[in-house]
């Protein structure tokens, strides 16, 4: 990816809300962001494409139940084994708790999350692509815009260009959209593709990720099911706290889980070598991939202070280190199929909690065209994010669930680093993060007063335009999106073929 392709992902922070830089999580290159995923695959709960009273703007059009043969080959393209997520099927003579004796009827650690190798789509489906006889793979060309027709009912061309100055145009029967759940939106604005609702870019999603505690246990700490396990086929495994989808109609929030992490690697206050290694690691990793000596020096200069902490730590428990370093190069660096993540071990009975919850759909949060145009003379993006007091509560009342049946169980107690629960969350989305989640932006309904596209992804009024992605997502859950988006376009690619051949009959 070349910095003057990455530079017309830039756009604007609308003033007075958050969110990292638009450029910052995405990569436009072959393979799109496959490039640089961390592979956790895990589908939408049924309770997900309900429309719950509690949850405005909620329901898809279609159901899990449509969705579901699609998630069985999706899994098998991203390569994260069987489409099997419960504990007991999966290690059917292992432990079905993540904490024995926890599980309750409102909140269970059941759950599990399959990793992907991870799959970079280009490396591993890029060849197929080339030698397909119906396939023609264009490189290094941007679209656009899409031009439609004199009744605007279809669109004739795409205008599309490899550099400034050299444009060209392709012509289809049929055009489909997949350029991300930002892109996808402002290609439809930019080529003022009619939204007669005003709904395109609108209910723009992503997911709240955050730590407001510790967990103390009770237990001994060899009982914890803590890590990544592995099920037959190798794939990584971890499991996660999930409320049931009875309690969250009972308590009337979004869909959320949380999972036992490893603490602030930043802070050397942890005192593990094994983080602090880490941590070194990254910051000199990315002083190197600067833009420029200057941008590296500077943050070399600024994390100074820290990394001399940092290598203390390192220093001190240098001798136990490097059993642990062989380990982490071999499953992290070199296997193909890479640890997800460096957890070490627990060395005490507190444990950081981590969770992730649905970022509830609101017209509010929207993504526009921004005055400022990029080198192609597309006008770049502008994104505001609302949050709403369903977002803050869902995280609040779940925290308090979960608080309450560590106490029930005995298993132990839910501590916060803030007395002020609903407060701290609410203080950090002011540090907000998409962690490229981009939901939302086209959604799809049965209506043109409620999306931008229908059941089948096409966009509403424009009979030969459809669109495929996570911008298509009316909800999301708790899930990260790429395993939902490869059952869409699944889902998609069948319609289209089954269309096409009763065309041709």
């Amino acid at each position: 990816e070349r910095p003057r392709d990455r530079d017309l992902y830039r756009g604007v922070i609308a003033s007075g809300s958050v969110h990292e830089p638009l450029e910052e999580n995405r990569r436009r290159r072959w393979g799109g962001t496959t490039a640089a995923w961390g592979g956790r695959c895990v589908p939408l709960d049924p309770i997900d494409f309900d429309q719950r009273p509690h949850v405005p703007n909620s329901g898809w059009p279609i159901q899990y139940s449509d969705l579901f043969p699609y998630y069985r080959r999706a899994i098998q393209i991203c390569e994260a084994g069987d489409f099997s997520f419960d504990a007991p099927d999966v290690f059917p003579s292992g432990p079905r708790e993540m904490i024995p004796g926890f599980d309750g009827t409102e909140i269970v650690t059941s759950r599990l999350e399959r990793w992907s190798p991870p799959t970079n789509f280009a490396r591993r489906y890029g060849p197929e692509l080339q030698r397909a006889r119906n396939v023609r793979v264009l490189m290094d060309g941007h679209a656009l815009g899409l031009e439609l027709n004199d009744s605007g009912s279809r669109v004739r061309t795409i205008r599309a260009a490899a550099s400034p100055g050299t444009q060209f145009y392709i012509r289809a029967r049929t055009f489909i959209l997949a350029a991300g759940g930002l892109e996808n939106a402002r290609l439809l604005l930019d080529s003022h593709i009619p939204s007669p609702y005003d709904n395109t870019g609108r209910y723009y999603m992503s997911h709240l990720a955050g730590s407001i505690g510790t967990i103390e246990l009770r237990i001994p700490i060899e009982h914890l099911v803590y890590g990544f396990e592995r099920d037959s086929a190798g794939v990584y495994i971890r499991r996660r706290f999930w409320v049931t989808p009875a309690a969250q109609q009972r308590s009337a929030i979004g869909n959320v889980v949380a999972f036992l992490d490893r603490p602030d690697m930043t802070n050397a206050e942890h005192r593990d070598p094994l983080y602090s290694s880490t941590y070194l690691a990254k910051s000199y990793l990315t002083a190197l991939q600067s833009r420029s000596l200057r941008q590296a020096r500077h943050l070399l200069e600024s994390q100074a202070q820290a990394r001399s902490r940092h290598w203390q730590v390192v220093h001190q428990g240098a001798l136990g280190l490097l059993p642990d370093a062989i380990h982490i190069a071999r499953h992290r660096w070199i296997a193909r199929r890479r640890l997800p993540a460096v957890l070490g071990s627990p060395s005490s009975h507190r444990l950081v909690l981590h969770y992730n919850s649905e970022h509830c759909p609101s017209r509010q949060s929207r993504v526009t065209l921004a005055s400022d145009r990029d080198s192609f003379g597309m006008r770049r993006l502008q994104v505001k994010v609302h949050f709403s007091e369903l977002d803050v509560r869902t995280v609040a009342v779940f925290h308090n669930i979960l608080g309450n049946r560590l106490e029930q169980s005995g298993v132990g107690t839910l501590n916060y680093k803030d007395p002020d629960i609903e407060g701290s969350i609410t203080r950090s989305l002011q540090r907000f993060n998409s962690n490229a989640h981009h939901l939302g932006t086209t959604r799809m309904a049965d209506r043109p007063q409620d999306g931008v596209v229908n059941r089948d992804g096409r966009v509403f009024g424009v009979h030969n335009l459809f669109v495929a992605g996570s911008s298509l997502f009316p909800t999301g859950g708790h899930a990260n999106p790429t395993l939902t988006i490869v059952a869409l376009s699944l889902r998609l690619a069948d319609h289209l073929t089954t269309a096409n051949r009763l065309a041709r009959a």
